[in-house]
């Protein structure tokens, strides 16, 4: 008798937690979807299947999601980023080849190209990415990045010099 009532339960909470995830998925499949375009287009869709899944593990509160959706997106697109540049060994010469030319790439130019764009993300931590795409990519303040990355303005600050530094060395 116990059993039956913690299987029936246990299927009921199941069923709300189906109900949630299709009214999450609903509502916010193409916002998650629209972000990982602007970042890996070509891997758009996995994104939006691995974020989703994501959140079926991590089950964040329910004021939480948009929020916690953006960061999933944007962390699991940096994280295809790496991947892709760590497979493909030429970025290692194009960075050699930049380095030998001496030229200095201003941080607009370094995200205006794609190629830079990667070459300079792969040379720093994945908050300092994070901080990047934020506030170069999407155009956010340094204090909306801040907030959303749950840091100080400070340590965004500090983050995009340390940026702006790697991109003299391109």
């Amino acid at each position: 008798m116990l059993h039956e009532t913690v299987l029936e339960r246990h299927g009921y909470e199941a069923h709300l937690n189906a109900v949630r995830l299709t009214e999450l998925y609903r509502a916010y499949a193409p916002l998650v979807h629209a972000r990982a375009r602007r970042l890996v287009p070509s891997e758009a869709d996995d994104v939006v299947q691995e974020v989703f899944l994501k959140l079926v593990k991590a089950d964040p509160p329910e004021g939480a999601s948009l929020k916690w959706l953006y960061a999933t997106t944007t962390n699991t697109c940096l994280d295809r980023l790496r991947a892709a540049s760590r497979k493909d060994p030429r970025w290692q010469s194009d960075v050699r080849a930049a380095e030998t030319e001496r030229r200095k790439v201003t941080l607009e130019e370094a995200f205006a190209s794609v190629d830079l764009c990667r070459k300079l993300l792969a040379r720093v931590d994945e908050q300092t990415q994070a901080i990047a795409v934020l506030v170069y990519v999407d155009q956010m303040t340094q204090q909306e990045a801040a907030d959303l990355l749950d840091l100080s303005r400070k340590t965004v600050g500090e983050r995009l010099q340390k940026l702006a530094a790697a991109a003299e060395g391109l």
